[in-house]
């Protein structure tokens, strides 16, 4: 019996330190929703995700590898293929985060946008509201 009390306490320790319930620099890439939001990935979600969900953002952005960098509350992705993710996330309290997602080439390529979307997480999704878009 205390074998299984001290399992489950053990259990419920592991669950409250990992952020369970909460939007941070660790769980985004696998939270975020990049196939239903516009982005430079839209082309390769439209035809590798276009009946499945995909697991996590690497799983879009960098099937042939990527260098991710964690800091506090952001975290950086460099793709193999010289393009650039980044998300900030804030919280606002009360479950609610601020997320901004730059989305830039490092290629050559001219492409470049950063969005700023409302956040809140829901049974275990994360739901956006996008509040400012802009080009470069």
């Amino acid at each position: 019996m205390r074998a299984i009390i001290t399992t489950l306490f053990l259990m419920l320790v592991n669950i409250s330190s990992s952020g369970a319930g909460e939007l941070n620099a660790n769980n985004i890439l696998n939270l975020f929703p990049i196939c239903e939001i516009p982005s430079s990935l839209g082309q390769r979600c439209k035809y590798d995700y276009a009946e499945t969900k995909p697991d996590s953002f690497l799983d879009v952005c960098c099937s042939d590898g990527a260098s991710v960098e964690y800091k506090e509350n952001s975290v950086s992705v460099l793709s193999n293929g010289n393009w650039h993710y980044n998300f900030d996330i804030s919280s606002n309290g009360d479950g609610k985060y601020q997320i901004i997602f730059n989305d830039e080439a490092m290629n050559g390529g001219t492409y470049h946008s950063v969005t700023t979307f409302d956040a809140k997480l829901e049974n275990g999704n994360l739901l956006l509201d996008e509040t400012n878009k802009k080009l470069f």
